[in-house]
């Protein structure tokens, strides 16, 4: 994942359902799919018995039980990148990350030598 990879979805946040059951901060395991983006798979366990609950991002009409309204077509290519900039990890964090470099191939340790972090 990259930067440009983030996008700004607020023109189109109006438009998805938030819904008041799904908290992403309990959730270990998570999927939206190709075929079906309205609908969230989610799990809060790494036990393959647990099966992930579906949670739709698609708004219900007002006044009509069980119906949606049509989901919003959008170009995810269009919409801005969320940030212009690379966002700096913390310090202690980016410090861990150095001492971990003797365990990791000499070919990616740049990577983390030119990580950005906060003072």
């Amino acid at each position: 994942m990259e930067n440009n990879d983030l996008k700004d979805i607020s023109q189109i946040e109006s438009s998805i359902r938030k819904d008041p059951s799904f908290k992403i901060t309990e959730v270990v395991w998570l999927q939206i799919t190709k075929d079906d983006p309205t609908i969230i798979c989610a799990s809060e366990s790494h036990n393959i018995l647990h099966l992930p609950k579906q949670y739709s991002m698609l708004k219900k009409m007002k006044g009509v039980r069980n119906r949606y309204l049509p989901p919003v077509t959008v170009n995810l290519q269009s919409l801005p990148k969320l940030y212009n900039f690379v966002l700096p990890i913390k310090k202690e964090k980016k410090a861990n990350l150095l001492d971990m470099c003797k365990f990791i191939p000499l070919e990616y340790r740049e990577f983390y030598y030119n990580l950005p972090s906060k003072v």
